[in-house]
């Protein structure tokens, strides 16, 4: 919560002394779709960023990234200049839906006219260690398949870079890759559920160890 955050100290003591710890600092930003004040670094409710990747670019590794209740539907970063993501978390941090995938959904994108392709819009993409949790990612897409696969094919729901990722207590609805992972590719998924997503290059959600789906071709 907003009031977790703060300096903190671990101080331990036996009967040969104590030793204190460095001070460590847990800085936590806000997220409100319905904000009207979004102040940078959205340290508090009143000046809540309107979307996630604004306060994704505030924060740093380590810190947390509330969102409270809303249809998340603008904003996004492209980490390899051909497909945006709604949500980028280019660095390792917790982005936390305040109550849950219920009432907290990243609306990624389809192709008007093929579904994957240009106008396309994955909903996450994840670094090594970030972790997402409380969600519906829901609508997300990729590009087109090619000869040559690539990662703007993979993942249309949620794309990690590697299984450190992890995306624990949410929806993954109706995504779709045209190639791997309709609905995740690579990342860890914890008390997730995956319903009614697609890829066409595999009946697998996974393109390596770590994830589950229950995907259909």
């Amino acid at each position: 919560s907003l009031a977790d955050a703060g300096n903190y100290q671990v101080v331990v003591s036996n009967a040969f002394g104590v030793v204190t710890s460095s001070i460590v600092t847990l800085t936590v930003h806000c997220v409100n779709a319905a904000g009207a004040n979004p102040v940078a670094p959205y340290l508090n409710w009143a000046m809540a960023a309107t979307n996630i990747q604004d306060a994704i670019t505030a924060s740093a590794a380590g810190n947390v990234v509330l969102v409270t209740n809303g249809l998340y539907a603008s904003g996004g970063k492209s980490m390899d200049g051909v497909i945006t993501n709604r949500v980028t978390m280019d660095k390792p941090i917790l982005l936390q839906g305040v109550n849950g995938a219920g009432a907290t959904i990243i609306q990624g994108a389809w192709d008007a006219t093929s579904t994957n392709g240009p106008g396309a819009i994955r909903c996450v993409w994840m670094t090594n260690s970030a972790i997402l949790s409380g969600f519906t990612l829901r609508g997300g897409a990729t590009r087109n398949s090619t000869a040559q696969p690539n990662q703007s094919m993979d993942g249309g729901g949620v794309f990690g870079t590697s299984n450190s990722a992890a995306v624990n207590n949410c929806v993954i609805i109706n995504n779709f890759a045209s190639y791997i992972g309709g609905g995740a590719y690579q990342a860890t998924l914890n008390n997730s559920s995956l319903l009614g997503n697609q890829c066409g290059g595999t009946g697998v959600s996974a393109g390596s160890s770590g994830t589950r789906s229950e995907e259909h071709t």
